[in-house]
């Protein structure tokens, strides 16, 4: 009896230690996350408060300033701009006319702004064919823009922002890749449909630029983010668009989650991507009801800066903190600025600012 007590208190003393050094490490991972990844709150800034009231769009027109929008009646907005640096907010009084009389929720509302930020891209009205103006910021003027018959949101700017393409994308039947159909729209030249592209995967937002005569497009197959960079030629009367030749990169991959976003600079080389991914090892979440206890995936956003020119991503370090299910918790339309020093989104009712360097591990 002494003989089998004895065995019995050493192999309890064993795993004692063996629990107590599991507990060590756990203990050293769980601050080295909290330490590795700052909170939210210390890694970017809460720069505007958005009025529920008004249309939540939003844009960078230079690299330290941003447009939003709040309501001044009902169904009557105003435009302002703040400078991320000292807070100011100024009115754009030159936008005020064409943000007038939009009570009409169920109507068009599409405000984006242009690769450089020094013009923005409108469309109000009937959803099945809006008017769509140009405005320009350097000069304050607004010109009225060719209407095309299909309403599509994924602008490509033109090189010289004098215009975009607008994209229809159709699913190619037995895949899920698509097939994008552009429609080049400047002011002089009407619209001018353009010979349509064949996509690796599903397009995910508006395709961009990226250096002279090269388009890229933002795609997505069901675990990986791919860039799709097609090189195309124009004839001289710049109507009959040819692809020369292609290349796709797998940007980011394991995504868990159908929530993601990219955005790129002015000039298609700095990308940021974010999406969510589920962690491997399920969470023990505690219910109301029987059985009390239930496993839960935890779901985690990931944003990282993908380089084209070096062909390699760095992750930015940042904790939005756990979040499960989906809605309003999730952060959402990630852009660039046009140098691509910063990165603005939207989360818990307003648009927060991070500066890229001070994130990079």
């Amino acid at each position: 009896m002494k003989i089998g007590s004895a065995r019995s208190k050493a192999l309890c003393f064993r795993w004692g230690l063996v629990g107590c050094f599991l507990l060590m490490v756990s203990a050293m991972w769980w601050t080295w996350q909290r330490k590795r990844l700052p909170p939210l709150a210390q890694a970017a800034q809460a720069v505007v408060q958005l009025d529920l009231m008004a249309p939540s769009d939003y844009g960078w027109i230079s690299d330290h300033e941003l447009f939003f929008l709040r309501e001044k009646n009902q169904g009557d907005f105003l435009c302002f701009k703040i400078d991320i640096r000292d807070g100011q907010e100024t009115v754009m009084d030159a936008l005020s006319p064409y943000l007038q009389d939009k009570e009409d929720r169920g109507a068009t509302f599409f405000m984006q702004s242009s690769p450089s930020g020094r013009n923005i891209a409108m469309a109000f009205g009937d959803r099945k064919q809006p008017d769509w103006y140009l405005h320009r910021l350097d000069d304050a003027t607004t010109l009225e823009m060719p209407s095309v018959n299909k309403v599509s949101y994924h602008l490509t700017w033109l090189e010289d922002e004098s215009g975009w393409m607008h994209w229809e994308f159709k699913q190619t039947p037995g895949s899920g890749a698509e097939t994008g159909i552009p429609v080049r729209c400047s002011p002089e030249g009407g619209a001018v449909p353009l010979q349509a592209i064949s996509l690796d995967g599903s397009s995910m937002t508006r395709p961009y630029f990226a250096g002279p005569h090269r388009i890229a497009f933002p795609t997505k197959s069901p675990r990986n983010l791919h860039l799709q960079l097609e090189t195309f030629s124009l004839d001289a009367d710049q109507e009959d668009m040819s692809i020369t030749s292609g290349k796709t990169y797998t940007i980011a991959s394991d995504i868990r989650h159908g929530h993601s976003f990219m955005d790129a600079s002015q000039d298609g080389t700095r990308w940021l991507t974010a999406f969510m991914t589920a962690s491997r090892v399920p969470r023990v979440a505690r219910f109301p009801e029987f059985p009390f206890f239930k496993f839960q995936t935890k779901f985690r956003f990931q944003i990282r800066l993908w380089s084209l020119e070096h062909q390699e991503s760095a992750s930015l370090c940042v904790d939005f903190g756990h979040a499960f299910g989906s809605g309003p918790r999730f952060p959402y339309d990630f852009q660039l600025n046009p140098s691509g020093t910063h990165f603005s989104f939207v989360h818990q009712g307003k648009i927060w600012v991070a500066r890229i360097e001070d994130l990079l591990p």
